[in-house]
This record gives structure tokens, sequence and C-alpha cells, in this order.
């Protein structure tokens, strides 16, 4: 007697289609539950607006990871070492170039504890000097220890000072961080290994840079935020801000940029991409985004002006020169920004 075939297919499929309905189930209550009854919005502006809300929980999240204790050390540090660098006789200025590991031994040999003198002894004290080397300040601190202060500056003006503390037991061995309050994500750990056991002054001038530049980045974004708020529709940026990409709108086409920062220690980009959409069919005025046929280019352009000048010049100054240059082209009424490349669809 012949079986008969057993009809699985719909079944099957029933089956498969089983944990996509219920997912979808869940999904639709979570929503409910949330009060977001609204279909999810996939378009351009939503985006930003879900992404600025990131960045900004981002902000939040990163300030609370300064604990309150650190909050009161870095309060400490500020009155203690401010305290000692007012008891300096003396305020000698020292270049960049000219700053090494003589003025750290300068600084163990004027205080008390190598002399086996009392430090409340004020004659000894008198003998203290503070020296002024670039955007820091270095001095004796408290016994067997060095206090420094780096100043970070943006557009002329004091932005933010940190402060460290060294320890060692003399001039001629190696020194070692005693405290800080240096931000977590700048690579204090790593800069002292490459460089505090060989020389001191050589650590304290990289760390100088990697602050100045990591202020200098951060207020470029910052400035790049506010002047350009309405032309901006996506920008997001690394906690250090050696990665940055934004995307603009400027005369109807989305220019999108990616900048990377190889250098830690430098306030411009290394790497730099700066691409330019076409803009909508009915807005085919633009010249740039037509072949010679006058058929319409289906591939966005580099902007190679752009990207030159981004490793040139600071972010807000650089934007300018962007949009100049992209009105040019675009018109085609500049044989300066003429050389441009074909970019590969899909880049950036």
């Amino acid at each position: 007697m012949d079986e008969k075939p057993k009809k699985t297919g719909k079944r099957k499929q029933a089956h498969r289609s089983m944990p996509t309905k219920h997912l979808e189930q869940l999904t639709r209550k979570a929503r409910a539950l949330a009060g977001d009854t609204e279909p999810e919005d996939h378009s351009i502006s939503s985006i930003a607006s879900k992404l600025s809300k990131l960045q900004e929980l981002h902000g939040q999240l990163q300030q609370s990871l300064v604990s309150d204790s650190d909050k009161l050390i870095g309060a400490r540090l500020r009155q203690e070492i401010g305290d000692a660098q007012a008891e300096c006789a003396t305020v000698q200025v020292v270049s960049d170039e000219a700053f090494d590991d003589r003025i750290i031994t300068d600084i163990f040999r004027e205080f008390p504890w190598s002399r086996g003198k009392d430090s409340a002894d004020q004659s000894v004290e008198s003998l203290r000097t503070l020296y002024s080397v670039g955007n820091k300040y270095i001095c004796g601190f408290k016994e067997l220890q060095i206090g420094v202060q780096f100043d970070t500056y943006h557009e002329g003006k004091l932005v933010e000072s940190f402060y460290l503390v060294l320890a060692g037991q003399s001039a001629f061995e190696s020194l070692s961080i005693h405290i800080h309050t240096i931000p977590f994500y700048v690579p204090l750990k790593e800069v002292e290994q490459q460089y505090l056991s060989s020389s001191a002054a050589m650590f304290i001038s990289v760390m100088g840079d990697l602050l100045q530049a990591y202020v200098s980045r951060r207020e470029q974004i910052k400035t790049l935020k506010e002047v350009r708020a309405d032309k901006l529709k996506l920008i997001s940026h690394t906690v250090l801000c050696d990665a940055v990409d934004f995307m603009v709108e400027e005369f109807d086409c989305k220019v999108t940029v990616k900048l990377g920062y190889e250098d830690l220690r430098s306030n411009l980009p290394s790497v730099t991409k700066v691409v330019a959409w076409p803009p909508p069919a009915s807005k085919g005025k633009f010249l740039a985004f037509f072949s010679r046929d006058r058929r319409p280019k289906a591939s966005p352009i580099s902007l190679l002006f752009a990207e030159s000048i981004l490793q040139q010049v600071a972010l807000p100054d650089a934007y300018e020169h962007l949009v100049n240059g992209l009105n040019a082209i675009l018109t085609g009424r500049s044989r300066e920004y003429q050389r441009i490349n074909t970019a590969p669809p899909g880049i950036l």
C-alpha cells in the first residue's frame, strides 16, 4: 500500500516565518511600551537627529566617567601646584628647543631634600625657580616631586590647564608619574613607557604637544558646529578627536568630509577625503556634474583642493575655502579648481 507523500513545504515555510512574526510582535510591543507607535524614519534628518542625541549622551557619559574623587584631586592639585609656583623666587623662561634634562637636574639640586635641609628654611625656599617652557610651567613640588602645569590654547586664548606630578629619588634616576589630571583617553601610559625612563624633559614636551593638539582639534570641531550649524547635517568624531566625519549641504550638494589624524601631536589632519554628491536631477545647473556631451554624471566628485587645504589650515577656516572653491568648481568659473577627479561610487 503506497503512502501518500507528506505535505511539509507549507509547514516548513510557516515554521520558518514564525520566529520572524514573533520578533515583529515583540518589537511592536516594545515600541508600544516605550510610547513609540510611529514607524521608524530612515530619512537623513531623522538619522542626523538620532546621531545628535547619541553624541549628547556620549558627552554626558564622558563627564560621568570623571568621578567626584577625580574632580577633588584636580582641584587640590591645581591649588597645591599653584601655591608651589607662587613660592618660587624667580621665573626663568626657557625655549622649547633649550628645554632638556639639565633643567630637571637643576630643580632637584635647588631643593632642601638634596642637601638634607628642612624644607621650612625660608633661605632655602627662596632658591626655588619656576621654569616657563612654552605652554608648560615646571617647578619643584613636594619632597622628591616635580609639578608640571600644561596650559592649552585656542585662537590665542587659554582654554584648559592640566596638572601632573612626577616623583623620584634623584635627577639621576628614572622618575614616575605620581598623580595627574590628564583625561583617561589621552595616551599618557604609552608616552610614559616610551620616554619617561630615558628623558623626563622629552616626556614633558611630548605630553604638552599631545594635550595642546587634542584641545585644538576639540575646539576646532566645537567652532565648526557653532558657525555652521545650519549647514551641518551629520557630524561624528572620536573622544580624542583624532577621527572626524561630517556631512554638509552647500549649493544643493551634499559634501562628505573624512579627517584622520595619524600624528596625535598635530592639530591638522594627515588623511583627508572630501566628496561632493550630485544635486537632484532637476537642479542640473552645475557644470561639474555633467560630462562634455551634457550627460549627468552618476558618480560623486573628489574635491582635491579641499583635501589639500584641510591638511594646511585649521578646520573652520578650511571650511570657508572649501565653500568658495566648491562654488567655483560647480559653476566652472575658476581655472584654479578645474583639476578634479571622479570618485568611485560608494566612496565615504
